[in-house]
């Protein structure tokens, strides 16, 4: 398991993609499941899934096809 909080938090969109795309890259090769924590939805779109939190509660989640 690979737990990535807020990894591009600090980044421009360039190295943030590079990181995301470093991250899934790894967890793909190695078969880790991946858990990202963000606020950027440009992030949170690249993955299959996507849950939603609001004062410690998951309020959505949504699957990509």
């Amino acid at each position: 398991i690979i737990l990535a909080d807020e990894p591009t938090g600090q980044l421009d969109q360039v190295n943030a993609a590079k990181v995301i795309d470093l991250l899934i890259q790894v967890a793909s090769a190695t078969n880790a499941a991946l858990i990202v924590n963000t606020h950027d939805l440009a992030v949170a779109q690249k993955f299959s899934e996507i849950w939603q939190m609001k004062d410690g509660t998951i309020v959505g989640s949504e699957r990509s096809v």
